[in-house]
């Protein structure tokens, strides 16, 4: 199901928002805040994050695209995609595929049928040729982990968790495995205020380590354990992506909001994500609207991602592959303190002792004064 991954990759994580006001809390552009108290507070609330959101679930969405940039017999806003989709995770593999819907790409609308799949350690497609499934599109996660990390993120089922820019989402900002091609960094944390509700404004930093930088910020909701409210990055200008193409100097921006709604679980789960793409003096641009039809509790069965069964085919094996430590659980500072005062008192208490001793020896060791004779 390469058309759902085709599908959900093709969001231009998108432009405009609103103006905010902000009450700076770290305000330095290129210091790294990411040991700011509250950076780390939203780095322990990941795991639980993880679990309450993205894992055990089967997620149903609508997600429509529309045209941004035209071409011939195209206008800007006509419908690209309008497809009904489905994903199912446990936490740490995804499956996704279409259910119904039409694209007008006749190269995905072909492949409507595959089915996708996302592991820790690899991610691959199975498609129909003929009358025979084969695995197609097979990428290992150790050949470039910042290419296979953030593909987890296009299938809706870490929507709290998006991160603004290129950075795709929130556990990329402590993801140290693809430094050596791509460096995210926490440059500012400050309050802001954003369609009247108080949010922490992340500021990040993406450097391919090429001369490409992109600033973006993401906004959390601390009444909500710091889910993504919404996400933009900076203005900055198109990449030439043909050979020989001239670089126009034109500008553009992208950004993205999610709603969120109340559910019977006691806390918001995702409704929409909402796209837009903005060319520097033009109107906003949609985009993409992706709703989320159903967000159900779903514990798959080992079948679910394997391929004996459904397709015939051999399961991959799984192939080793580092974890990723922004998951893991922090460990809470250690305190030093009440053992320097235990190991005080130790010895004060030692001291005393040997004090004490001393005095008894020497009051037993002295001999008594020698009474006077009497007459």
């Amino acid at each position: 199901m390469r058309a759902f991954t085709l599908a959900v990759a093709s969001l231009a994580i998108i432009a405009i928002s609103l103006p905010t006001s902000r009450t700076a809390l770290a305000q330095a552009p290129v210091e790294d805040r990411s040991s700011d108290p509250i950076i780390q507070e939203y780095r322990a609330k990941l795991p639980m994050l993880i679990e309450r959101y993205s894992t055990n679930r089967k997620i149903r969405t609508r997600d429509i695209r529309y045209v941004v940039d035209p071409n011939a017999g195209e206008q800007i806003g006509d419908e690209r995609i309008n497809i009904l989709g489905e994903t199912l995770t446990d936490g740490k593999q995804i499956k996704g595929y279409v259910i119904e819907g039409k694209f007008t790409d006749p190269v995905q609308e072909q492949r409507k049928t595959d089915v996708n799949f996302w592991r820790p350690d690899m991610r691959f497609d199975v498609t129909k040729q003929e009358n025979k499934f084969k695995i197609v599109n097979q990428a290992l996660a150790s050949t470039n982990y910042y290419s296979h990390e953030p593909k987890k993120y296009f299938y809706y089922v870490h929507a709290p968790m998006l991160s603004g820019g290129s950075a795709f989402g929130t556990s990329l900002w402590f993801d140290q495995r693809a430094h050596k091609s791509v460096s995210i960094t926490v440059v500012g944390v400050n309050r802001a205020e954003r369609k009247g509700r108080e949010c922490i404004e992340v500021r990040t930093k993406w450097d391919n380590r090429h001369g490409m930088v992109e600033f973006a910020n993401t906004y959390l909701d601390p009444a909500n354990d710091f889910i993504t409210v919404a996400g933009e990055m900076d203005w900055k200008k198109v990449p030439i992506i043909k050979k020989g193409e001239k670089n126009t100097g034109r500008e553009f921006r992208n950004a993205f909001e999610v709603e969120y709604s109340p559910s019977v679980e006691g806390y918001p789960l995702p409704k929409f994500i909402r796209y837009t793409t903005q060319y520097k003096g033009e109107p906003v641009r949609k985009g993409s609207e992706v709703e989320f039809i159903s967000y159900e509790k779903y514990t798959p069965s080992p079948e679910d991602f394997q391929l004996e069964k459904q397709f015939g085919l051999t399961t991959p094996a799984v192939v080793e592959f580092a974890e990723n430590t922004a998951l893991a659980p922090v460990a809470a500072p250690r305190r030093w303190w009440p053992w320097i005062a235990v190991g005080a008192g130790l010895v004060l208490a030692g001291v005393t002792f040997v004090i004490l001793r001393r005095n008894r020896q020497r009051s037993v060791a002295q001999p008594e004064p020698m009474k006077k004779a009497t007459t």
